[in-house]
């Protein structure tokens, strides 16, 4: 990897939404804690935001590559963490260039869609950047071709993009999940991976890895009715679903719009105050001592 003793890298070959998840983790560290402790949370942040730009974004492309020892030919729609771009961009004052990323992952999503005439949303696991088929993946499912556990990610990244910002390519796509749900029955209907022309897989078992993307999609709907019929579906696994469940309950949040308490007090079970962070309710119970 280029640059990386400036850059304080340690190695290479990294995985671009591993990356991704600790950046977007520091950014809410900074928020609840600060950064007069022994981790400047900011700095980190704004250092590992750097890191990605440079070493996993295509130079001059705007294609998110799957990690720095790829290069843009192949990417990887699951990775797309739109929401998460647009606050990187707010949160290092770069919104122009976050944006783009996010612009040019929803173009490749596009084109993956029309290029290979697919149902609904059913993004393959793999892509190139002009969204045909990569023959780099020659040892992932079905040489990548299909919406299978990689994919499976990508309705739930577009739902934090809807959720946060109110993005109308989020939106586009998070209809699409949708049409389908709808088309099946409902959530419950839901299969484990799907070709693109929308044969399923597998209809042997059910995984919530699928049926809890989708219950987040359920979330631009504008049907209340629609978003709790996801939910319920999500809570009979006890696996793979906490992710999902934080998304719904409002408990993974855009760091940069809440304002959290950072400073520790002693309530010797006085006052009990929850959910933390709240958005529209917060909960106060308490007692007279």
């Amino acid at each position: 990897m280029e640059n990386s003793r400036l850059y304080n890298v340690n190695g290479q070959n990294g995985a671009t939404d591993a990356e991704l998840d600790a950046a977007a983790a520091l950014m809410v560290a900074d928020t609840r804690w600060g950064n007069s402790g022994a981790i400047n949370y900011n700095s980190e942040a704004r250092r590992l935001i750097n890191i990605i730009k440079i070493h996993e974004v295509e130079e001059g492309s705007n294609v998110l590559k799957p990690g720095d020892a790829w290069g843009s030919n192949t990417t990887n729609p699951s990775y797309f963490a739109t929401g998460y771009f647009r606050a990187f961009g707010e949160y290092t004052n770069d919104s122009g260039y976050w944006n783009a990323v996010a612009n040019k992952s929803y173009e490749i999503i596009n084109n993956n869609l029309s290029q290979n005439n697919a149902a609904y949303n059913f993004v393959s696991d793999w892509s190139r950047s002009n969204g045909n088929y990569s023959s780099e993946v020659d040892w992932a499912f079905d040489q990548g071709k299909s919406y299978y556990y990689d994919a499976a990610r990508t309705p739930w990244r577009a739902a934090v993009d809807y959720v946060w910002y109110g993005n109308n390519d989020a939106l586009n796509y998070s209809t699409l999940c949708n049409d389908f749900v709808n088309s099946v029955g409902g959530f419950d209907q839901i299969y484990p991976g799907y070709r693109q022309d929308g044969t399923p897989i597998n209809t042997s078992y059910k995984d919530p890895t699928f049926t809890g993307a989708y219950a987040l999609t359920a979330m631009t709907s504008g049907n209340q009715n629609f978003v709790n019929a996801g939910y319920t579906e999500l809570k009979k696994s006890s696996i793979n679903s906490l992710f999902c469940s934080y998304i719904m309950s409002g408990n993974l949040f855009n760091s940069l719009s809440v304002t959290l308490c950072n400073e520790e007090f002693q309530d010797h079970n006085v006052f009990k105050l929850f959910p933390n962070p709240a958005t529209n309710v917060l909960n106060i119970n308490f007692k007279n001592v």
